[in-house]
């Protein structure tokens, strides 16, 4: 019995002191304590919104150089996740840690680690610092930064100031930064389910209803593409839409039967496309060869092309061509520096706006069945371009569009995204907007398929912005091959009709959008005569009579104002166009007629006609108001025709000192370029500063015209042996111009 009572008694303590712990198996609600390699679950299974799942770590670079910084995040899974964690550098001599930040000590390889202390979640990344070149001969210095668009770590001290590490593409945010992903939470819609699939012929009609009943539902709204093609006979059309999302997964292409508008969305608001890849089938641009010219005379000539073997020239389509009358030719040469095709600047670019033009450069194309060749008629009355027997051989792309239409159409809609969309090719503009407020593109490429042996992407303008307010912000994107502008930003003005007292009428200058104003914008009032502004008011009350403004201001204005332009600075487009590659191009690069905006870490390569003009000019597009606050830096121009011009005139070709103001151009390289590397017309208040000049050429390696307080310093100029260079040229109209530490 003693034996007994002991067992009982022991028993009897157990419990006790398992109690005491909280491990009583007949109370459910105290969870057990788990052991080192297990997390703690409750009951049913699923684990404490407190408890740690995952540690989400991330670098801005894996590979970073000697001296440079690197941001870290450290995400912690879910968010509410109270266990602490360790970051750790295996090998301190080679990175060190400074709160968010590592540095690159010496070259070498290591791991960074983040570790758990409670759920022993362990995360390693691996790291390279590099070493940084220096005390380099010039010639290693000039052959590192020339040989590709991204920034270089060579460094030397050879040049001044200019700062090659600094200039040009950042590669890595170039090729993986995502800025706007796909939110997690948000109604799910998936495209199958609405009778959206690879050959469904309807398939517009279809995502077109869908769109139609998502106009009144609340909340973030994604509809997931998981098929990799989807054919479209239709454009994609919505409007009064928010929150919603055209979501693809790899590789996911849209391709079109008609030479159409992708998307046409109006009136809408949060507008998101990701991850979609765009293209035609047939191709609006082809290209070919040149195979012989057919027939010359005094005032037009016929040539007739090889076409590539991969573009079907009895499709319908091409035929169709003669309804509108409106197309492109021109020729290219092979860069073999950067192995591509380039547009000869030397050679022909034939263009037709369309029968109404009157201004035909392309009078007729036809496809010839007998001898399968492509016949085109060029008009040699055509103003725009004086006319060369082409070579045999030469390579040609002909458009069979130009302006009728874009690739995408947003209209009057605020806040639009793209990210991670690649389109190969456009019958018109490949993005334009109407009005609207706040663009923003990440990742988005409009660019050649090397596939198709297309040379032609866009056949107008590639991104073109009308009246767009507030921000334009373009990054890490590739833009190259379009017949006209890369990226045409356009904010236009009115004019004063009448004035009194404080009340000013304002009437429309132009039919492609109608300009608005709200209290509270501010305007500039510009005089047509050198087209420069010389008042700023507020506006305080508004009254509209059709497109006619009535506009009450906070100060009085002159009568002799009557006549004179009106420019809205509150809702002129604010644009940054960063770490963005534009390439392969005849005509401009960028119009910029915006203010506040930054241009920086840019690459422009093979552009023909003015990389960058920043500019307001009186014409008949009655388009721009006077850019204000320009920053141009970091940024590479690598076989540019006049690069950088930053200019104003009025409708006499006469300037005025301050029409444009405020400009600084910062760290930039200029190689082998053709024309003033930078010229300047018109401007007050310069700043030309630590660029680096490697010049090919004899000519003025900067020009300022009718300017005033233009600063041009630690600049430094390289000319290849024979070529005479000047550095700065200024005019008898211009004043206070000062050098200092040039070299």
């Amino acid at each position: 019995m003693k034996g007994k009572a002991f067992i009982l008694l022991l028993i009897a303590l157990l419990l006790f002191t398992a109690c005491s712990r909280g491990d009583d198996p007949g109370n459910p609600s105290q969870p057990t304590i788990p052991d080192s390699t297990e997390q703690p679950s409750t009951p049913d299974g699923t684990k404490p919104e407190n408890v740690l799942t995952d540690i989400l770590v991330s670098l801005s670079k894996t590979e970073f150089y000697v001296g440079e910084e690197v941001l870290m995040t450290i995400q912690l899974q879910p968010s509410s996740a109270s266990d602490n964690y360790i970051i750790s550098v295996a090998d301190e001599s080679i990175a060190s840690r400074s709160g968010n930040k590592l540095v690159g000590l010496k070259p070498g390889t290591t791991k960074l680690t983040v570790s758990s202390e409670d759920t022993k979640i362990v995360k390693e990344v691996e790291i390279t610092v590099l070493e940084r070149l220096t005390n380099v001969s010039q010639n290693a210095f000039l052959n590192s930064i020339r040989e590709d668009v991204y920034t270089r770590p060579i460094v030397t001290d050879s040049f001044g100031s200019f700062s090659a590490s600094n200039n040009g593409i950042i590669k890595d945010d170039f090729l993986y930064e995502v800025k706007y992903p796909v939110p997690e939470d948000g109604i799910v819609y998936n495209a199958s389910d609405y009778n959206i699939t690879s050959n469904n012929k309807t398939n517009a009609e279809n995502l077109r209803n869908l769109l139609t009943s998502l106009e009144d539902v609340e909340g973030t709204k994604i509809i997931k593409f998981s098929e990799p093609v989807y054919y479209f006979s239709q454009s994609i059309v919505g409007s009064n839409l928010e929150d919603v999302y055209f979501v693809g997964e790899n590789n996911t292409k849209f391709i079109y039967t008609g030479w159409l508008t992708y998307f046409k969305i109006t009136s809408s608001k949060n507008i998101h496309i990701n991850n979609i890849t765009f293209d035609m089938d047939p191709s609006p641009t082809i290209s070919g060869n040149v195979h012989s010219v057919v027939y010359e005379d005094s005032t037009k000539a016929t040539i007739a092309i090889d076409v590539d073997d991969n573009f079907d020239m009895t499709n319908p389509a091409y035929a169709n061509w003669k309804s509108t009358m409106s197309g492109s030719y021109a020729e290219y040469i092979y860069d073999s520096k950067y192995k591509t095709y380039v547009p000869d600047n030397n050679a022909n670019l034939f263009y037709s706006n369309g029968v109404a033009s009157g201004t035909s450069g392309i009078l007729d194309i036809v496809y010839s069945q007998s001898d399968k060749l492509l016949h085109i008629t060029l008009s040699k009355k055509f103003g725009a371009c004086a006319y060369k027997t082409p070579e045999i051989g030469k390579r040609v792309a002909i458009g069979f569009k130009v302006y009728e239409s874009a690739g995408f159409l947003f209209t009057e809609c605020e806040d639009t995204y793209m990210e991670s969309v690649t389109t190969y090719v456009a019958a018109g503009m490949g993005l334009r907007t109407n009005l609207g407020k706040n663009l923003y593109l990440n990742r988005v490429h409009f660019v050649r398929d090397n596939a198709t042996n297309r040379l032609l992407t866009c056949t107008a303008d590639i991104l073109h912005t009308a009246a767009l307010k507030g921000e334009l912000i373009i990054s890490n994107s590739y833009l190259e091959g379009s017949h006209d502008d890369a990226i045409n930003v356009k904010t236009f003005y009115t004019k004063i009709d009448s004035v009194r007292s404080e009340v000013i009428e304002v009437v429309q200058t132009q039919s492609e959008v109608i300009i608005g104003f709200e209290v509270g914008d501010e305007i500039d009032i510009i005089n047509p005569t050198g087209f420069a502004p010389v008042a700023r008011r507020k506006i305080v009350a508004i009254t509209k009579i059709g497109t006619v403004y009535q506009l009450t201001l906070d100060e009085k204005v002159s009568i002799r104002y009557k006549g004179f332009l009106v420019g809205n600075h509150t809702q002129a487009t604010r644009m940054t166009l960063e770490n963005t590659l534009i390439a392969n191009k005849r005509n401009r690069g960028i119009l910029l007629q915006g203010r506040e905006s930054v241009i920086k870490n840019c690459t422009f390569q093979n552009v023909t006609m003015g990389a960058i003009q920043v500019l307001a000019v009186a014409d008949s597009f009655n388009e721009a108001i006077a850019p204000q606050n320009i920053v141009i830096e970091n940024t590479k121009f690598l076989q540019c025709n006049s690069p950088l011009r930053v200019f104003s005139y009025d409708g006499s070709q006469q300037s005025t000192i301050g029409a444009i103001r405020d400009v600084e151009l910062l760290n930039n390289y200029f190689y082998s370029c053709y024309g003033n590397e930078i010229y300047l017309l018109g401007v007050e208040n310069a700043t030309i500063k630590n660029n680096l000049f490697d010049c090919f050429s004899n000519k003025t390696v900067i020009s300022v015209n009718t300017s005033g307080n233009v600063a041009v310093e630690n600049n430094c100029t390289v000319s290849a042996s024979g070529i005479s260079t000047k550095f700065l040229y200024v005019d008898e109209n211009s004043i206070n111009v000062t050098e200092k530490n040039n070299k």
